[in-house]
């Protein structure tokens, strides 16, 4: 995980890099607040002086920048939540669709559809297997045992507006399918014939 891409998720939350450290483990959690991810093996960084150079913030511009660590509760629900990740809690990664200027994520489990910031798993997409969990709100995400991140759900993006692309988008994306079978199956009609020529 690239230190440059979680410096841009927390530029993007107003500048606030949302921390804590797990002692369990060693891993120091730093992410935008909406998404938080674990850094195995580090020192408890818990000052804004530490966080901030890691995050190699020019002096001039650390006025601009805020550091929060997160209360305890939220921190014991997101290690709490990453216990409980089991195959039941296994949701699949999906399409991608655009709304008020951002691209999100489409996750779809047996219950529900998720939503979050595509931008969020830019972060941990150099791992090449993943493994994603729903529970509460969060969209945990897992390459073997280890957690890479916890993502929360976005709400309020879907729109009457988006429906109504989506669905026209599916009958143009269906007659585009269609006449792409009809090609095909022209096509092997042609190479039958010419091997019975």
């Amino acid at each position: 995980m690239k230190i440059s891409k979680l410096k841009k998720i927390c530029s993007k939350a107003a500048k606030t890099i949302s921390y804590f450290y797990n002692e369990n483990d060693n891993s120091l959690w730093i992410g935008s607040g909406s998404a938080i991810y674990p850094l195995y093996g580090m020192p408890n960084m818990n000052t804004s002086e530490q966080l901030l150079t890691l995050f190699d913030i020019n002096e001039s511009d650390r006025e601009n920048w805020r550091c929060k660590q997160l209360p305890p509760a939220i921190e014991s629900s997101i290690v709490m939540n990453i216990a409980s990740c089991t195959t039941g809690k296994m949701i699949d990664r999906r399409s991608t669709f655009v709304a008020m200027l951002s691209e999100y994520q489409i996750f779809s489990g047996t219950e529900k559809v998720h939503i979050c910031p595509k931008a969020f798993l830019e972060v941990i997409d150099d791992y090449e297997i993943l493994t994603y969990y729903s529970i509460d709100d969060m969209i945990i995400v897992k390459a073997g045992l280890l957690t890479l991140g916890v993502l929360c759900e976005t709400h309020g993006v879907v729109t009457q507006e988006l429906l109504n692309d989506i669905n026209s988008m599916h009958d143009m994306l269906q007659e585009v399918f269609n006449r792409e079978c009809e090609e095909k199956d022209k096509s092997r009609n042609y190479e039958q014939l010419a091997m019975t020529e």
